[in-house]
């Protein structure tokens, strides 16, 4: 068992560090919120000219988003952070069931198997884990409409949950990333001028622009969008400093 138990620790994380991770295209962001409001975090690497973003492990009761900085706003745009305030509300009933399940998978088995070691214990645990994620599973669907699920979408959770369960740790986040195409980055930022993680993002963003910038055509559209995109990020961070 104390051979086996760091082993199987350590596939968990994995999986869970798998499921968690996002991988952006050059114009793309990822970020966290709490409360309606940005939080930078998160580790970004770069892989083959993609960037790979793993969220923190330890939040995943907080809804998470990624959102292309070079589209431009949306003449319709509720999407900036009043929509994240309403659909983080509607979120909220699974953020407990997020960090009940972070604690079963990373205190409860360890404690059960250090502890007891029993199969009974093991027993016990797994009833406890698969309890919970159907338990979660019903609150998502029960608040379908609420959260705009559609049926596929739905079956994808369940079947993701259920099939290997360091995936449930996820399920809040993969909701929130499903609205992500309703949302408008500049909205959002434009909400948040002056909050300390909202000009750290769009500062990012610059860092982006200008490295995109390197590769586009002279004159081309290409760099008239990016060209654009940069003067209202760096319009943004100068104005809330």
């Amino acid at each position: 068992m104390d051979v086996g138990l760091p082993a199987l620790l350590g596939g968990i994380v994995l999986l869970y560090l798998y499921d968690s991770a996002l991988l952006l295209y050059h114009d793309e962001v990822a970020f966290e919120t709490r409360k309606g409001g940005i939080v930078a975090g998160g580790l970004v690497l770069e892989l083959g000219g993609r960037l790979l973003f793993v969220p923190n492990p330890l939040t995943p009761h907080r809804p998470l988003y990624r959102l292309s900085w070079l589209a431009a706003p949306k003449p319709d745009a509720g999407g900036g952070v009043a929509s994240l305030r309403r659909l983080a509300g509607r979120l909220s009933v699974l953020a407990p069931w997020s960090l009940w399940l972070l604690a079963l998978f990373f205190v409860g088995l360890p404690g059960c198997l250090w502890l007891s070691g029993s199969h009974a214990a093991l027993l016990a645990w797994l009833v406890a884990m698969y309890g919970s994620i159907l338990a979660a599973l019903g609150v998502v669907v029960a608040r379908r409409r609420r959260l705009a699920l559609t049926n596929r979408q739905l079956w994808s959770l369940a079947w993701d949950a259920l099939l290997c369960p360091p995936f449930a740790l996820n399920l809040l986040r993969k909701i929130s990333l499903e609205h992500s195409r309703r949302l408008d980055l500049r909205a959002v930022l434009s909400d948040t001028a002056g909050a300390g993680a909202s000009v750290s993002l769009a500062r990012v963003v610059q860092s982006r622009i200008a490295t995109s910038l390197t590769f586009a055509q002279a004159g081309g559209d290409q760099e008239g969008a990016l060209r654009g995109a940069m003067a209202f990020y760096r319009r943004f961070a100068d104005d809330a400093v």
